[in-house]
């Protein structure tokens, strides 16, 4: 018997578990366009690859200081499409993809093989992608 109880709490928590992912998808999916949601994840690739960077820094340092505001202005980015699509979970799956893309080696290895101690144009290279999608998002809503 006690053996059924737990068979029969494993399968239910199993169903519980698809039920939820499948609801929240669903509702995910409905309120924000998949190409949206693609450039909110490369969005989250390049917070990930800030937050590397700044993270690394020794205190307060210049580069430090530029790299966390490149930060806030992805953060910003981000916010304003899940507020323009009214998706209040947009934002919290920005941060839950950065923080797994901050636990990915593979991005890491590359930033530390392209730009050795998050020098060598780093910061200068994510303002430009940065000013780049914010200009993008400002036509797309001028367009809409």
């Amino acid at each position: 018997m006690r053996m059924k109880n737990k068979r029969w709490f494993r399968t239910f928590t199993w169903i519980f578990i698809l039920v939820t992912v499948y609801g929240c998808c669903s509702v995910y999916a409905a309120s924000t366009p998949k190409p949206m949601v693609e450039n909110v994840a490369v969005m989250a690739e390049a917070r990930a690859s800030l937050s590397y960077c700044a993270n690394s820094q020794d205190g307060a340092t210049a580069l430090w200081l530029q790299l966390a505001e490149l930060q806030v202005r992805v953060d910003d980015l981000v916010a304003d499409i899940g507020d323009y699509y009214e998706d209040d979970t947009l934002y919290v799956t920005f941060v839950v993809m950065e923080k797994r893309l901050l636990e990915s080696s593979a991005l890491i290895s590359e930033i530390k093989s392209k730009y050795p101690g998050c020098s060598g144009g780093f910061a200068s290279d994510m303002a430009s992608y940065i000013s780049d999608a914010e200009q993008s998002w400002k036509a797309f809503k001028v367009r809409r």
